[in-house]
């Protein structure tokens, strides 16, 4: 992928979570659900980018099969970065 490059448009739901992503942060933009999303597989056709969506409902289960509501995901969110907050000053 040429990182410098403008960046496209893909609509194809198949050709963009064909290989593992990593969600790197979600928000909710403008209404929609903004998901931010990384590779590792730079060799492909794209390396990560903003995956943008409407819904109803979100629901999000990690590899255990635990599932977490959005605000569940806000105090883990909240915890993690005030913990590196806390380990960078030491």
């Amino acid at each position: 992928a040429d990182l410098k490059s403008e960046p496209s448009v893909l609509r194809e739901i198949s050709a963009i979570l064909a290989d593992p992503m990593t969600i790197l942060e979600g928000n909710e933009k403008e209404g929609r659900i903004e998901v931010i999303l990384s590779s590792a597989e730079i060799v492909k056709e794209f390396c990560g980018g903003e995956l943008l969506f409407n819904s109803i409902g979100a629901e999000v289960t990690d590899e255990s099969g635990r599932q977490y509501t959005l605000n569940e995901l806000g105090d883990i969110s909240e915890a993690y970065w005030n913990e590196w907050s806390r380990n960078s000053k030491a």
